[in-house]
């Protein structure tokens, strides 16, 4: 859960100086391309992972039956990391909502803009969650047990 934490926090940082620096480029890109394309690339991504897991898992199942190796906290890993991209998706929706809000925008001063940086970080978070998944099949295919 630290781990998560840490992950989260760098990726805030990171997602808030992106958002800095296209305001100082003067560049609306990013967030336009968040705001049409975010979902789809989380779903998108959500489904790579799971058929990464699908393959690593097999593999491990493989490994199990020949070595008896445990393998129980790598498949709770592939577990957490499907409810936190699904927690990803969900919080991209209501980052969205709340941005595109002028509601919401209007009665709370600057939160436009801790709001993009929330959603560039949640973006971010997706793709480190996309590579530490990806990290999983190099790892399986070296495993000599």
């Amino acid at each position: 859960m630290i781990d998560a934490i840490k992950t989260f926090s760098m990726m805030v940082l990171i997602g808030a100086a992106v958002r800095l620096f296209s305001d100082w480029i003067d560049s609306h890109y990013i967030m336009r391309f968040l705001d049409s394309n975010l979902i789809n690339l989380q779903i998108a991504l959500l489904a790579i992972n799971t058929t990464t897991a699908g393959v690593v898992l097999s593999r491990m199942r493989e490994l199990i039956d020949k070595t008896g190796a445990n393998f129980n906290l790598t498949i709770s890993a592939f577990k957490k990391s499907t409810y936190e991209q699904i927690f990803l998706i969900f919080s991209s929706i209501t980052l969205l909502t709340l941005i595109n809000s002028t509601t919401f925008t209007a009665s709370a001063p600057h939160s436009k803009i801790a709001l993009e940086c929330l959603l560039i970080s949640v973006f971010l978070t997706s793709l480190y969650n996309l590579y530490d998944n990806a990290k999983s099949i190099f790892i399986i295919i070296g495993y000599r047990g």
